[in-house]
């Protein structure tokens, strides 16, 4: 059933339509993210409901500088409040992976995510978007 299910999932996903909230989204993904697809090496598939942030004092609390796992916000930050620090996020659409190591504001739950930038405008050029994102039970530095 699992298999099957799989199979399904990923064949949703290669002709680039996602059923979310009965209504048909298309979904742009890489060739790379299909191929670690298709190999087995995520875990877990999700929906998610992304936006961006800066480092300015408007939008973090605290220290605009330093993040909440407690190293400085850079390329390759993500504020998850649902999943724990150090998880390896890859983003459809991205090259590169994405590592939780920031939280949100705690009204926001599953399937939120923020993507740390270093440009307020090209934060708000990224918006608010869906996108499919994977990741797996491996974390950074364990």
């Amino acid at each position: 059933m699992k298999r099957l299910l799989l199979m399904w999932l990923i064949a949703v996903i290669l002709s680039g339509y996602v059923l979310y909230s009965n209504v048909l989204t298309a979904v742009s993904l890489s060739e790379t993210l299909v191929a670690d697809m298709v190999q087995g090496k995520s875990e877990i598939f999700v929906l998610a409901n992304l936006s961006a942030y800066t480092s300015s004092t408007f939008e973090c609390s605290g220290n605009p500088f330093v993040n909440a796992s407690g190293g400085r916000p850079g390329k390759g930050s993500l504020a998850c409040n649902w999943l724990p620090f150090g998880t390896i996020v890859k983003i459809s659409g991205y090259d590169g992976i994405f590592v939780v190591d920031d939280r949100m504001n705690r009204r926001y739950g599953y399937p939120h995510m923020d993507i740390w930038m270093e440009d307020k405008q090209e934060a708000r050029r990224f918006g608010r978007q869906k996108r499919i994102v994977y990741y797996t039970k491996e974390r950074v530095n364990e």
